[in-house]
């Protein structure tokens, strides 16, 4: 079976398992249905044959061993007899079965003269153990032969149908035998007698009941075997149905694989199975890759085109440096364009270094105990030196506001936040900036003046290298990169931030995170 998983579908390996279990079931089921019918048909044999033996036993006690004067009247009178003394025990102690002596069963007659124990005809003529009127009685009643030996063996009564030796006789036991490819149950019974001890042996044939147990069980199983073809071929059917929506699936994947078109999905419907519950988490699955191919693919190219100016700069001036630069100061305006340049190039691969590890979902920060007051003074020192002469700051900033958090990323996000106000805000305007708790989190925010942000434009400014306004940008030397920056580092301290603006009033980002892990 394991070398056939790769040449067979999974509906058709499905099919043959079901088939396999389905048959080794039905086989053990008729086994013991053969074993139980079969046990059952010896059981009711043996019952029959030792009733038949015990009432006969008791019949000829009674005679006092004396068969000749038998005749139709007499056996009917002690059939009676026996029949209303079933429920009596016998001298051996058997309490015999009702209704076992029924009306006896006249086979074809067959003339001749009385027969040995030793024939072998189960028919037999006139004296071959039938009780017939009128005539010497014969025993055959009920599928049980009966007979009647002396001590020597000599047949004084009825007719077995198979030969035997004469002096096999066994008291009380029973015995299966075969003669001829037929199957029979021999009981003795030693009663004794006026004449003397005779032998009362029975005899039953159990073949034809078992013939009959095993024709009907193989007609049975192979109307099963029938049955669990049609059930096979039905599943087959039906597990084609039920794995067509995977076929589809692996299809689509195929032709993305093929194409490389990001854009296509499975669109299985709205199903409640499994199958289809997969099938829409593959949908987003594909959304979502196809979402991170189109960011990466924005941002290589934003970074590729934010590359090329400085690049271009900077190979501008060195060749104005060596073909036209004839004085002192020329070359130092050049080589002040180019470190400027050069400046800009490295904040901007710095600024994507950290952006690509910030990216990488199994990197956590460096968590440690963080006074964020002390950290955000710092901050705030530095961004009044930088930021643009005529800029006021106000400050409120509430003392031993202490978090767990990465200090690096967290003082990298007040920078960008406040340069951020000092690049937007107006000309000689304020840049306030708080910090509280507030409850279990730790609240910091920052608001200018400014030229403020269209509604339509809030959702875009968290994007990489988007600029509301690329001309003051430009003189700033920002990349687009600043916010986008911001946001990550909020996710990876389990906060947010959120900006609310009115055009031409100014903005207010702010950024609440957990004080505690």
């Amino acid at each position: 079976m394991r070398g056939m998983k790769g040449r067979l579908s999974i509906k058709a390996r499905v099919t043959a398992w079901f088939a396999v279990i389905m048959f080794c079931i039905a086989t053990a089921v008729f086994y013991v249905m053969i074993v139980h019918r079969t046990s059952q048909v010896k059981a009711d044999a043996k019952h029959s044959l030792e009733a038949s033996v015990a009432g006969f036993a008791d019949m000829a006690a009674r005679t006092g061993g004396d068969f000749s004067e038998f005749d139709g009247q007499r056996l009917s009178q002690d059939r009676a007899t026996l029949s209303q003394d079933e429920t009596k025990p016998s001298q051996d102690g058997t309490v015999p079965p009702q209704n076992e002596d029924a009306p006896a069963q006249e086979p074809p007659d067959n003339p001749g003269g009385p027969s040995r124990g030793n024939s072998s005809s189960p028919q037999g003529g006139p004296d071959d153990g039938r009780f017939t009127g009128g005539k010497k009685p014969r025993t055959y009643a009920g599928g049980v032969h009966m007979a009647v030996f002396s001590e020597d063996g000599e047949t004084l009564l009825g007719q077995i149908p198979f030969e035997f030796d004469e002096i096999d006789f066994q008291n009380g036991e029973l015995r299966a035998v075969t003669s001829n490819s037929e199957r029979y149950f021999m009981l003795d019974r030693k009663v004794a007698t006026d004449s003397g001890d005779v032998w009362v042996k029975g005899v039953i044939n159990i073949s034809g009941a078992l013939n009959a147990v095993n024709s009907t069980v193989a007609a049975d199983y192979a109307l099963i075997i029938v049955l669990i073809l049609i059930a096979a071929a039905g599943g087959y059917f039906i597990v084609g149905k039920a794995l067509a929506p995977i076929a589809k699936m692996r299809r689509t994947a195929q032709e993305i694989a093929d194409s490389s078109d990001l854009s296509r999905r499975i669109q299985l419907g709205d199903g409640k199975d499994e199958v289809y519950r997969l099938a829409a988490v593959f949908d987003e699955m594909l959304g979502k890759i196809e979402h991170s191919f189109e960011a990466e693919k924005q941002f290589t190219q934003d970074a590729s085109h934010e590359l090329r100016t400085p690049v271009a700069v900077i190979l501008s001036e060195c060749e104005f440096a060596l073909d036209c630069a004839k004085t002192d100061g020329e070359f130092r305006d050049s080589l002040s364009v180019v470190k400027r340049q050069g400046d800009k190039m490295a904040k901007l691969i710095s600024e994507l270094l950290t952006i690509s590890r910030m990216d990488k979902s199994n990197v956590a920060p460096s968590l440690e105990e963080t006074d964020l007051s002390e950290l955000l003074e710092i901050v705030c020192d530095e961004q009044k030196e930088l930021c643009q002469t005529g800029t006021a700051f106000s400050l409120n900033i509430e003392p031993n506001v202490v978090a767990m958090a990465d200090s690096g990323l967290i003082a990298r996000l007040f920078i960008n936040l406040i340069s951020n106000a000092c690049q937007y805000g107006a000309e000689n305007g304020t840049v306030a900036v708080s910090l509280k708790k507030d409850g279990a989190n730790a609240v910091f925010s920052v608001t200018d003046d400014g030229m403020g942000i269209a509604e339509e434009d809030i959702p875009k400014i968290w994007e990489r290298f988007y600029q509301v306004n690329k001309s003051r940008t430009n003189e700033n030397g920002s990349m687009g990169l600043g916010l986008s920056m911001v946001k990550q580092i909020a996710r990876l301290h389990r906060g947010r931030v959120w900006v609310t603006s009115t055009l031409g009033q100014g903005s207010t980002f702010t950024f609440t995170m957990p004080l505690g892990l």
